[in-house]
């Protein structure tokens, strides 16, 4: 259920409509990088899609190693590394992995972590302890694009975009011993037509074009599917695609004929269109409305399995999410639009304090800039967030906090700079603080 609250607590008076919880304070933007020279897998609105160039092609396959935690690239013991990251965490890392500066990197909230080493080879780390296993064999570059965590014919998968082609490695199942040399699934190169573009919004890559066509990938294979004309598509778990007209949407079932357009449910004073629409996972719909009177913006949350109205809120006043930057978690669904996050771990709509630049989004943490500082905003169910500024120093760049197979404590996995290159790093949280 999502309940309803105004900034501090005070009620919003939708008790019908569930839990709201929003925590804001002063009007204000600050923008501005946190190191801006490597990529760090967090999504916006200018990366959460891929455009394909036609030309070239991506050798996908390979054979996985097992492996250790890498030392610094200088030989020092990785314990020598410090790594200036979130308060709560040691500062010396437990493990760290040499990594290609150009790579994304991505710490999912259930314990997988994927990069790409200085060669280009795709990796899948053991978030406990380091250890190395290699999802490609052949080396790629910076103009592909990844990796991606994602799902391909229902199976996890790491996925890579560039040179008009989508290759992509499924991960081994959660908990098996390759053992030294273990060959996994080979890898696959899906063709893709030149000028469409890969999305990552839903749990599974959507192929788009300029002309609003949409495609899947389904058995090695680029899939057309039908949607209503005009149709703009939003998102796919793989086997649907969400998509809208106007003040209607769509889920789409692949293969199937085209399904009717259904009415996205009005708030009470909006008016007759909304003037954003974000898709937060499969889901769940962010619908922005203009209000019938006055001036001033309500949100909503719109359930798509059913149509109906989870939650909405009077915007703050001035307000406007027509145009507002949008962050996404990488390899989950927490949405931020703005200052308004979606938590769709605690299903709670947040208005945060918008004078945070926030870069990046993981189960229970914001990472953002206040001032120049690194800060870590930590997300709860009640709103009343902590927020606690990163140690003095050149701060690490935070990539998620994971825990391997929901053991404890959590790792903070973060990219910092050596002094030849960068490496990919966990640090433990407190109760067992590095010496």
């Amino acid at each position: 259920m999502w309940s309803a609250r105004r900034p501090y607590g005070r009620p919003l008076g939708f008790p019908l409509l569930g839990g709201l919880i929003v925590a804001g304070l002063a009007l204000a933007t600050i923008a501005f990088e946190l190191l801006p020279s490597i990529t760090t897998g967090s999504r916006t609105a200018e990366d959460v899609g891929t455009t394909v160039t036609t030309g070239g092609s991506a050798r996908a396959g390979g054979r996985a190693t097992s492996g250790v935690p890498v030392g610094a690239p200088n030989g020092a013991p990785i314990t020598a590394l410090v790594a200036v990251g979130p308060a709560g965490f040691a500062t010396k890392p437990a493990w760290a992995v040499p990594v290609a500066q150009w790579t994304k990197s991505v710490a999912a909230d259930g314990g997988t972590v994927l990069t790409r080493d200085r060669n280009g080879q795709v990796l899948l780390l053991d978030p406990g302890s380091g250890a190395v296993r290699r999802l490609s064999s052949t080396a790629t570059g910076p103009t592909q694009d990844g990796p991606w965590l994602t799902r391909i014919d229902g199976r996890p998968a790491a996925a890579l975009v560039g040179d008009g082609v989508l290759s992509y490695w499924p991960l081994p199942t959660p908990g098996a011993d390759p053992g030294p040399g273990a060959d996994p699934a080979e890898g696959t190169a899906v063709p893709l037509p030149g000028g469409t573009k890969v999305s990552w919004v839903g749990s599974a890559p959507l192929v788009t074009s300029a002309g609003g066509g949409a495609a899947v990938v389904r058995g090695g294979k680029y899939v057309p599917v039908s949607l209503p004309p005009r149709a703009r598509p939003l998102a796919t778990d793989g086997s649907t695609v969400l998509a809208v007209v106007g003040a209607q949407f769509v889920r789409q079932a692949v293969g199937a004929p085209v399904a009717g357009l259904r009415d996205l449910p009005r708030p009470r004073g909006a008016g007759r269109r909304p003037v954003r629409v974000e898709a937060v996972g499969t889901d769940l719909l962010f619908t922005v409305w203009p209000r019938t009177s006055g001036h001033g913006q309500l949100g909503a949350l719109v359930r798509t399995s059913d149509g109906a109205l989870a939650v909405q809120t009077d915007l703050e006043g001035g307000l406007d999410l027509a145009k507002a930057r949008v962050v996404r978690e990488t390899a989950g669904t927490q949405t931020l639009l703005g200052p308004v996050l979606v938590d769709t771990y605690t299903n709670n709509l947040n208005l945060l304090d918008p004078r945070y630049a926030v870069r990046g989004l993981t189960r229970g943490h914001a990472w953002a800039l206040l001032d120049g500082r690194a800060t870590d905003i930590r997300l709860n169910r009640t709103g009343d967030f902590r927020t606690e500024p990163f140690p003095a120093g050149d701060p690490a760049l935070p990539i998620g906090v994971v825990a391997a197979a929901g053991a404890r404590p959590e790792t903070a996995v973060v990219v910092t700079r050596t002094g030849d290159g960068w490496v990919l790093a966990g640090l433990r949280a407190d109760s067992v603080r590095a010496t």
